[in-house]
């Protein structure tokens, strides 16, 4: 009985022999694997705020020309393809949507651009996609191995105009209200009304 089983575990010993290449093998793979879905997320995550950062950037500038819509739209545009070149982030400024509107009650209200060209707006909406109808999607790596498709991104951002004394346009704004008197800005950016960023 003895002998038997010390034959079998010198069987085993031999059969098993390679195993650990085997197991070394499939361990690097899936530790790529894993590796790879890191940098296809994280790729996401870096267009994701480029898309953020450049519709705060172009609602920001919209709101400090609120009196002459048109102006408005133009400085959000021009802002927008300086942020966001079509070479590195696709068709995402062309499939852009900015709407002018209000705030009323923390909740921002479109106003419709055929019927309310005369209408006051306090507020500008910047909405920003990447992927399904909006053009170009954000590509995937390895996610592309196993069929996932490239990543549909979107960004939004609200700003507002405020008017009135200081209290009142702290209040409107949840306390948070910029200024020139409140915020100094580098690299040549200038802030030249009271807005406040939703």
């Amino acid at each position: 009985m003895a002998v038997r089983l010390l034959h079998r575990a010198r069987r085993l010993v031999r059969a098993s022999r390679g195993a650990a290449a085997a197991i070394s093998v499939i361990w690097i793979a899936g530790s790529m694997m894993l590796g790879g879905v890191a940098v296809d997320v994280a790729y996401a995550y870096l267009h994701r705020a480029r898309l953020q950062y450049a519709a705060d950037a172009a609602a920001l500038a919209a709101a400090l020309h609120l009196d002459d819509r048109d102006e408005a739209g133009r400085t959000a545009r021009r802002l927008l393809r300086l942020n966001l070149p079509a070479g590195a982030d696709g068709e995402a400024v062309g499939s852009a949507v900015i709407e002018f509107g209000r705030i009323e009650a923390g909740a921002f209200l479109a106003l419709d651009p055929a019927r309310d060209t005369h209408a006051p707006a306090d507020a500008v909406r910047v909405i920003l996609r990447r992927g399904g109808a909006a053009g170009d999607a954000a590509p995937v790596f390895m996610l592309r191995l196993v069929g996932a498709e490239p990543w549909r991104l979107a960004a939004a951002a609200t700003a507002r105009r405020l008017a009135g004394p200081e209290p009142a346009r702290r209040a409107a704004c949840g306390g948070l209200a910029l200024s020139t008197r409140d915020l100094d800005v580098d690299g040549g950016s200038e802030l030249g009304a009271d807005v406040c960023l939703h």
